[in-house]
């Protein structure tokens, strides 16, 4: 880029970090003319984080698109890290309103940042931030729905010390995944370091309140929501979210104002229309608020939190017939998706068609899902083994409720007292299957093996939890041994003390 492009850049940055959204879209519209390829790539960047910002998301969707089929058609597979920021923003601002479309489309992040790595890493141009922005974002939206807690944060946090010039990018998408893995202290802490360098960018406000507002600061967050709500006005997000909190704290007027409002806004959504007919069916006005949420599908037939709420509504009416087909609507869009799933199953068990039912349990658990849903997949099968008199199923579902790593104490003492029920069974399931069963298992369960040597009424059964706990204990004290001890173990001689190692 010449002197004139880079200037150009500059402002156009500028006007998006200083949240002037329609300012930054209008100079990009007027003034992104015969420029150099890489100046049109970052111009076109910043008008589509400002579309998205300022929710006009299908024009944000057409802009991310546009400029991705344009890099592929004119450099043929050759990316740069404009490429790389494209692609990882685009991914966290569809996160944020569709999750299951979010990773539906991962493949091509993931795709993105190994393709810049492997064109760049040797170059002096090779930006080792953007490939870590890049992996990160990629490891958080493929696992963030499991709460699997992996290195994705580590990598964000590397690369925002290693730049300058995407900082506060990654500065956002830092807090937020914070946020996701209910590390909210740290979320906090990330957004109030952003907000100390830049207090205007874009839906900071709006999620450094949902951050404060979790841990129980509902002063600071009202501030910062009515802040967000000046920067942004009329955005539908912001103005959802600050009836949202009115509702947590049972402030019904400040409440039925904002809900108000936000179905003042034009051009209305689908996502208007839903959330202010879920208000409406709240208070009592199930007609007006069914009427509204079909409007919602009449703007876009394929906004699935709509059909989810149909769906909900028709099963508490005990019409599960009709509550399966609106989420076969969601399926037919998402069909590897396990929270569908497990709705799904959930229909059939009502209609007590139970072996369709336990197909598509399984499939809940294998597919992405939410983990508490995951969770409650294994216990369904649990219950619907027991209802079919399959009890040694019953118990191996029982126990893969209490596999998982990540899962609330309060929840995982629940998962382990209804195993050890079922474990305590006496005429049910013999003595020999249920050694056969404790003895299988492997995984994060076994760290939980004391409670359930409390909990269960078996004296040798309860010898047992413990004596694979201490197996396991042997187990980690080797590779302990092995990895910080061993290497310590030599004399003057060099020589290794080989009397105390273990293999």
């Amino acid at each position: 880029m010449d002197k004139q492009e880079q200037e150009l850049v500059s402002e156009v940055q500028k006007l998006f970090y200083n949240c002037q959204l329609n300012q930054c879209i209008n100079v990009v519209n007027k003034l992104d003319i015969d420029r150099s390829f890489n100046c049109h790539k970052i111009m076109q960047y910043y008008r589509g984080l400002s579309l998205f910002e300022n929710q006009e998301t299908q024009k944000g969707y057409e802009c991310f698109e546009s400029v991705i089929d344009e890099n592929q058609k004119q450099n043929q597979g050759k990316v740069n890290e404009v490429d790389v920021m494209i692609r990882v923003m685009y991914q966290l601002e569809m996160y944020y309103t569709n999750v299951q479309h979010a990773e539906k489309l991962n493949f091509n992040l993931e795709k993105v940042f190994q393709d810049y790595e492997a064109q760049h890493s040797s170059l002096p141009n090779y930006k080792k931030e953007i490939y870590l922005f890049g992996k990160g974002m990629f490891l958080f939206i493929e696992n963030s729905r499991e709460q699997n807690y992996i290195e994705c944060t580590k990598l964000v946090e590397e690369a925002i010390e290693l730049t300058q010039e995407y900082k506060q990018e990654m500065m956002i998408a830092l807090g937020w995944m914070y946020y996701i893995y209910q590390k909210t202290d740290l979320s906090c802490k990330v957004h109030q370091q952003l907000y100390l360098i830049n207090p205007r960018y874009p839906s900071l406000a709006n999620n450094f309140a949902i951050s404060l507002h979790e841990i129980g600061k509902n002063g600071k967050a009202e501030e910062l929501f009515l802040e967000e709500e000046k920067l942004r006005n009329n955005n539908q997000i912001s103005i959802q979210n600050i009836a949202q909190f009115y509702f947590s704290l049972e402030n019904i007027h400040k409440e039925r104002e904002y809900y108000e409002k936000l179905f003042s806004i034009v051009p209305k959504t689908a996502r208007i229309y839903h959330k202010y007919g879920q208000y409406l069916i709240r208070i009592g006005q199930k007609e007006k608020g069914l009427s509204l949420l079909m409007q919602g599908l009449q703007i876009d037939p394929q906004y699935c939190p709509i059909y989810q709420d149909l769906s909900d509504i028709e099963y508490d009416n005990k019409n599960y017939v009709k509550a399966k087909e609106y989420i076969e609507k969601c399926i037919y869009q998402y069909p590897k998706d396990g929270y569908y799933m497990y709705r799904f199953a959930a229909c059939l068990e009502a209609l007590e068609k139970y072996q369709e039912a336990i197909e598509a349990y399984k499939q809940a658990i294998i597919q992405k899902n939410y983990l508490p849903y995951k969770i409650f997949s294994n216990a369904k099968l649990g219950m619907l083994h027991f209802k079919l008199n399959q009890h040694l199923k019953t118990l191996e579902e029982f126990l893969n409720t209490c596999n998982y790593k990540s899962v609330q104490s309060y929840q995982q003492k629940g998962n382990i007292i209804q195993a050890c029920f079922f474990l305590n069974q006496q005429s049910k399931i013999s003595l020999k299957d249920k050694l056969q069963q404790i003895n299988k298992q492997n995984g994060y369960i076994v760290t939980r093996f004391e409670q359930f040597s409390i909990h269960v009424g078996d004296k040798n059964l309860s010898k047992l939890f413990l004596y694979r706990l201490d197996n396991l204990r042997a187990v980690l004290a080797i590779i302990a041994y092995q990895k910080y001890i061993e290497s310590e173990l030599i004399f003057q001689s060099q020589i290794l003390h080989w009397d105390l190692f273990l293999n």
